[in-house]
């Protein structure tokens, strides 16, 4: 008796047992997935910016490298992210991670490049406030430039610009630098 619960124990343990998803079909098995392409849908791709940086460069939760980010009055956020709601009004620290972000209207994972790793860069994505008038940054990330449009350097040094200033942001939040 002991044998065969042995046996039926091992059994199902069976690293030669896989057992796919099943992803349709009324049949109860697996159906024929593998045709169809791997497609974003349509909302997904609506956010250029910073976002393009997170998805191939990652974020500096994954990074590896300490951070330290100003976040108005609540101080500075070691190794964590500044997060607020849209018009940056009630800043505070919160955890570097997807999680942390679910509660944020905005957010810095980095405001300027010793936040990144690599030679990587800070960049920020902004949008217009209409009710104050002014382009708020809804997050930052650090990837290897700036290149999509709309997003900014961000930066506390002369050093890190590259030939221009690092001059206060004229929108919010209003602590922050940026490249010009």
């Amino acid at each position: 008796m002991r044998f065969a619960l042995l046996l039926l124990g091992l059994a199902a343990c069976s690293t030669d047992t896989f057992v796919a998803p099943d992803s349709g079909g009324d049949d109860g098995g697996q159906d024929d997935v593998a045709s169809e392409p791997d497609v974003l849908p349509a909302e997904a791709s609506a956010d250029v910016g910073v976002a393009d940086a997170i998805a191939t460069e990652g974020s500096t939760a994954d990074a590896g490298v300490s951070t330290k980010v100003s976040c108005g009055n609540s101080g500075t956020c070691d190794d964590q992210i500044c997060c607020s709601g849209l018009n940056w009004g009630a800043p505070a620290c919160q955890p570097a991670s997807q999680e942390g972000k679910l509660g944020c209207g905005a957010w810095l994972e980095c405001d300027d490049s010793t936040d990144c790793k690599n030679g990587q860069v800070c960049c920020a994505t902004a949008s217009f406030n209409g009710i104050t008038n002014t382009n708020d940054v809804t997050h930052s990330a650090c990837a290897a430039g700036c290149l999509t449009q709309g997003s900014f350097q961000l930066c506390t040094q002369q050093s890190e610009c590259g030939g221009g200033s690092c001059k206060s942001y004229d929108g919010h939040p209003a602590w922050i630098s940026t490249c010009q």
